[in-house]
């Protein structure tokens, strides 16, 4: 099984994407922010990531990104079930 790796928040990091996180709000491409308290469960993580796919502009690096954001902002290993 693989490792969760978390993402220390705190530090300034350079997404391959056009994503910031402020702490708490993820913005894609300069206009489209989530509170990050819209995203504290799994079952919210994935109801955004099908949200996210509707739109034509998101890409696959758009959805890793907000994935390892969200489970390392709000503590949870996105590869378990439990």
């Amino acid at each position: 099984m693989q490792e969760l790796k978390v993402m220390d928040l705190s530090k300034d990091y350079e997404w391959d994407t056009d994503i910031d996180y402020d702490g708490e709000y993820i913005t894609l491409k300069g206009y489209y922010h989530i509170a990050l308290s819209r995203i504290s469960t799994k079952e919210e993580l994935l109801s955004w990531v099908r949200h996210l796919l509707g739109k034509n502009w998101t890409t696959a690096n758009h959805i890793r990104d907000i994935i390892d954001i969200a489970s390392s902002h709000h503590g949870f290993n996105p590869y378990t079930t439990v």
